[in-house]
């Protein structure tokens, strides 16, 4: 029964020790990287700004 006990313990040591670090430095890299493509495919203003000639027709 001890050593159920401490299987379980050293099983919740690794999970915290190892697992939960891994799991935040993976989180904070994805976020960085998701945050990194959504700015690069945002469009830019350029792309929205219409480019061309006018002319003026007088109406009598």
């Amino acid at each position: 029964m001890v050593l159920v006990g401490l299987a379980i313990l050293a099983a919740a040591f690794v999970t915290l020790a190892v697992v939960l670090p891994l799991l935040l430095i993976g989180g904070a890299i994805l976020h960085f990287y998701v945050r990194r493509q959504l700015r690069r495919a945002r469009p830019s203003a350029s792309r929205h700004v219409i480019d061309v000639e006018y002319r003026v027709v007088d109406r009598p």
